[in-house]
């Protein structure tokens, strides 16, 4: 022990102390923010990250799409952003992985905390506060299933707020130095702020806070006058190109309704304080009671530390100052980013999403929050001391921990959720197609070959296979109206249409992607009731092969991409998806959810399902299926399914359920020849759960079985 203290007491260690506390300080935030290099393309990512494709499709240059992107948003939008365009588009035009754009947004959040930290030493002239304030900050970094500023939208706002906090470092040092190269930095940082985002408006407001708190206010006039000048500057511009008098982007729009301006603004202004995502409904979370032994260690080692860090404070948070203002610094960063959200078209998403929600300002609000926290942290103290005087350090330390403690592992808990959560969606889909096309399955297809597959998930988007594959793809969406089948008439003279169809297996980490050239394409009222093929290509990302598969068997490609998740990759049977008897599809229903074994279709209250007979005669069937009305305010489903035949009067039976929860039924079809109809229909009350499909009811598990 002896040793030990000798050695934090070393003239070394002393002499770099900052430089040690720095250095933990990183390595902390990447600790706590770890699970963020995990995550893939989400959001506006995962689009704007297949820019390489766009241009290769389009034929446009970085510069010609750069300059087409900022030019419409300032028109159309009234939005002037040319640095964010600038390195959104020039970074994903490399093509970079998400693991080194999530690297840098990293990187990006740790200068901010970096900074963070200066400008509180600062405000408040004490260097324990500051340190405690940067190990604080991480704590309250959330990740959200919506519009999050960390694992989404490319860093923006990350990169806005190290803008923020190194213009006003740089404002403190021509305080004291008023040199021309210092305000020259200064107003670059304050104009490429303006060029990122309009949240940057509000900047002007710490700048006065900063002059107001600086011993030295002798060269204050420049530098509010110019970042005032330039963000007038900035604003006329866009009223000036500004076309449109309504914009389909809400943060462009303003809506005075005092009662949604409060609502809205105190949801956003919630979502910086900790754990305000675990109250959110909707997204499943993170189970309380689950235990990672080695981050809970972790954490509870930090706690400690901290706790007593804070209670080594030799002045209280709430008396009269200094640290006041930090107080009014904290306030400000936590208040004025949520005023511009709560005016404009995103109050009303806020709104309608409840709170646990945050727009993607929150990121700065939550180096805001954590003075707030430490408040009531550090009141404890004052509480256990009058209460508690005999054991107040033991009862401050406990209570203290507890709060640090709860606040910091169970936020890391949650943030490992919602990165796995997301990337079932966006990344693991991505993953699997990307490795698909590296091994070659696309390769045979020629320039005038046309690709059918499914736009299930982002990377299904055009511009994907043609980023991947180096070359124009056609493609042609099944489930995209306006796209299908007018795609497929243009190209069935030559004879040249592929199908792609793939699921994941039951981890999401794996699975299987099908290519065949369709034998045959059946269409009922532009509706695919089967896409016929016999040979084909299949990639396997669990073992990395690419085989090429030949067969007598047909087989319908609508059946592999009803398949959204598989049990294992190795465990498919192609005989499940050899072409039916009596094959059938579904209009006006939503897109298939689910997997191999329990699968559903939700209906917005009339849709149909097109049963197929070719055989020439009619034939008895048993249609099974769940009818499923999820439990609702509005109660009972009434719904009839009604079986008629083209040209037929009246129709051939109907058969009428009342619904709430779950039914099994079975339905006796005599199926005529040709084309059956069968129509499920409902006039009751759509479901509000949140969803923005009007839902009435689904149909799950649905089959045709011999009489």
């Amino acid at each position: 022990m002896e040793k030990i203290i000798n050695i934090l007491k070393s003239p070394f260690l002393h002499k770099n102390r900052l430089i040690i506390l720095d250095s933990l300080l990183v390595l902390w935030v990447i600790y706590v923010l770890f699970p963020l290099l995990g995550v893939g393309f989400i959001s506006d990512d995962s689009y704007n990250s297949q820019i390489a494709g766009r241009n290769l499709v389009d034929g446009l240059s970085f510069w010609e799409d750069l300059i087409i992107e900022v030019k419409a948003w300032l028109i159309e939008a009234g939005r002037f952003s040319p640095f964010a365009w600038f390195y959104t588009k020039g970074l994903y035009s490399l093509q970079p992985s998400s693991y080194i754009v999530k690297s840098i947004t990293l990187a990006i959040i740790v200068l901010n905390v970096l900074f963070y930290t200066k400008i509180v030493h600062f405000i408040t002239k004490s260097r324990r506060l500051s340190y405690i304030c940067g190990f604080m900050v991480p704590l309250l970094f959330q990740f959200r299933m919506w519009h999050d500023p960390i694992i989404g939208f490319t860093f923006l706002i990350p990169m806005l707020s190290m803008f923020l906090f190194a213009s006003l470092l740089v404002l403190t040092k021509y305080l004291e130095n008023n040199e021309a190269k210092t305000i020259s930095l200064f107003i670059f940082l304050h104009v490429i702020s303006l060029c990122t985002y309009e949240l940057s408006y509000i900047f002007i407001v710490f700048y006065i806070l900063i002059v107001l708190f600086s011993p030295s206010k002798k060269n204050w006039g420049k530098p509010i006058i110019l970042s005032i000048f330039t963000t007038i500057a900035h604003f006329f511009l866009i009223l000036f190109f500004r076309e449109a008098d309504s914009s389909t982007y809400p943060g462009s729009n303003i809506n005075f309704d005092f009662e949604m301006i409060f609502s809205s603004f105190l949801i956003q202004v919630a979502s910086a304080f900790p754990l305000s995502w675990k109250i959110a409904s909707g997204p499943a979370h993170e189970s309380l009671s689950k235990v990672i032994y080695s981050v809970l260690i972790i954490f509870a080692i930090f706690s400690f530390f901290i706790a007593s860090q804070i209670y080594k404070i030799k002045y209280q948070l709430t008396k009269i100052n200094s640290s006041n203002k930090l107080l009014i610094f904290s306030l400000a960063l936590l208040l004025l980013p949520a005023v511009p959200v709560a005016l404009t078209g995103h109050q009303a998403e806020l709104v309608n999403a409840g709170y646990g929600y945050g727009y993607i300002v929150v990121f700065m609000q939550y180096f805001g929050a954590v003075a707030f926290f430490l408040i009531i942290v550090n009141y404890l103290k004052k509480i256990s001391f009058y209460i508690l005087l005999p054991i107040h350090k033991l009862a401050y330390l406990t209570l203290a921990f507890f709060i640090i403690f709860s606040v910091g592992y169970f936020t890391r808990l949650e943030n490992s959720f919602v990165a796995e959560e997301v990337n079932k969606f966006y990344k693991y889909p991505r993953d699997l197609l990307d490795k698909s096309i590296d091994s070659g399955i696309l390769n045979h297809l020629s320039a005038d070959s046309l690709l059918i597959r499914n736009e299930r998930y982002p990377s299904d988007h055009h511009w994907f296979y043609s980023m991947k594959a180096g070359r124009k793809i056609n493609t042609c969406g099944l489930n995209i109206a306006l796209e299908f089948p007018d795609c497929v008439k243009i190209k069935e003279e030559k004879n040249d249409i592929y199908g792609l169809a793939y699921f994941l297996s039951s981890d999401y980490k794996t699975g299987s992607v099908f290519v065949a050239k369709l034998d045959k394409i059946l269409l009922v009222e532009d509706i695919p009731i089967s896409l016929k093929f016999n040979n084909y290509k299949v990639y396997n990302s669990r073992t990395g092969e690419l085989s090429k598969i030949t067969s007598n068997k047909t087989y319908d490609l609508l059946k592999i991409a009803d398949t959204e998740v598989g049990t294992t990759t190795l465990d498919y049977d192609i005989r499940d998806y050899e072409i039916d008897e009596i094959p059938y599809r579904f209009k006006d229903f939503f897109s298939r959810e689910g997997g191999k074994e329990s699968y559903l279709r939700w209906s917005p209250g009339d849709s149909t399902m097109l049963i197929e007979n070719s055989t020439g005669k009619s034939l008895k069937k048993i249609l099974s299926l769940i009818l499923i009305r999820p439990n609702s305010k509005f109660q009972h489903a009434s719904v009839s399914i009604t079986h008629t035949i083209p040209n037929s009067r009246g129709f051939l039976q109907t058969n009428r359920y009342d619904i709430l929860g779950q039914e099994e039924i079975e339905i006796v079809l005599n199926l005529k020849p040709g084309i059956n109809y069968l129509n499920f229909k409902s006039d009751s009350h759509h479901i509000d759960n949140g969803d923005p499909r009007n839902i009435v009811f689904g149909i799950g598990n649905y089959k045709l079985n011999d009489f």
